[in-house]
């Protein structure tokens, strides 16, 4: 099998248990305990209350309505991001409804809150780190996005607050103040999720020692370098800083380093939220290998 058949694979299966995730843990966590939550599942649980249907049955329809407008507004690239999304998520819902058929596994408000957004900020977030979409609410701000130039953003997190405020009509006071939190909790999770593993530290020396920092630094901790040409502010001498870019385990061993190397080196350590090229997203290259 080609390299890229295996890559494609491997997102379509991340793409699939996100997304049984999801539909599990709405139907046990969410729907059970009266909660309010936003997107395309905010509104089917309102319609629900409203009407008996099931929430599945409205996510179904909701999201296979905002599916077609992706596909005439959006084109079909998108349509195959998040198709499976669109199947696959109510699905995986309604099968959970079926199988419990009304009993739940508890009734504390405050273990579902808490256990309900770390799960769908889990479920969310392994689709949107393979490039993915769940479809559903997020369509309309990428249209706007599309036709109006309306940050991406705000409108998702517009669309997701009138959900919520649509919501509180239907439910008691705490499970609307308990969706709220549901809502920051997943919120602030899915993002820690689509970032995991992908910050870096990125370190620059000024010293008077650098070449021999640059060396120790390619030979000890076989990491690049990039020496950059500076002046200092003080007296206004040439000097060349070192530049590297690391993980959070490699720092103490480069603290280490330049103290060993030079004491009286400044050293400027700065949180880099991803980082793209040879060594980090894909395969090394030594001298060697060339």
């Amino acid at each position: 099998m080609k390299p890229k058949v295996k890559s494609t694979a491997a997102k379509l299966l991340i793409v699939l248990l996100g997304n049984i995730l999801y539909g599990v843990t709405v139907a046990v966590f969410i729907e059970p305990s009266g909660l309010i939550t936003g997107g395309v599942t905010g509104i089917a649980i309102a319609l629900e209350r409203l009407t008996g249907f099931s929430v599945s049955i409205y996510t179904f329809a909701l999201n296979l309505v905002l599916f077609v407008l992706g596909i005439v507004f959006l084109g079909r690239e998108f349509a195959a991001t998040t198709a499976v999304s669109t199947v696959v998520y109510p699905v995986a819902m309604h099968l959970t409804e079926r199988v419990l058929n009304g009993r739940t596994l508890t009734d504390d408000i405050v273990l579902c809150t808490v256990l309900g957004g770390l799960l769908i900020g889990l479920s969310v977030g392994m689709v949107m780190r393979v490039g993915s979409s769940t479809g559903g609410l997020d369509i309309p701000p990428l249209i706007l996005q599309k036709y109006m130039g309306l940050p991406l953003g705000i409108t998702v997190y517009l669309f997701d607050f009138a959900v919520l405020i649509f919501q509180m009509f239907f439910v008691r006071g705490d499970a609307a103040l308990y969706g709220v939190i549901l809502v920051v909790i997943y919120s602030v999770f899915m993002e820690k999720v689509i970032a995991l593993g992908q910050s870096k530290l990125q370190v620059t020396v000024v010293s008077e020692k650098a070449d021999a920092i640059r060396r120790a630094i390619l030979e000890r901790l076989d990491r690049g370098v990039t020496m950059l040409a500076g002046k200092t502010g003080f007296t206004g001498a040439e000097t060349e800083l070192v530049m590297s870019v690391l993980s959070t385990r490699e720092l103490p061993k480069i603290k280490v380093l330049v103290q060993q190397l030079d004491p009286e080196a400044f050293m400027v350590i700065t949180q880099v939220s991803e980082v793209r090229g040879r060594g980090f997203s894909f395969e090394k290259k030594h001298l060697q290998d060339r």
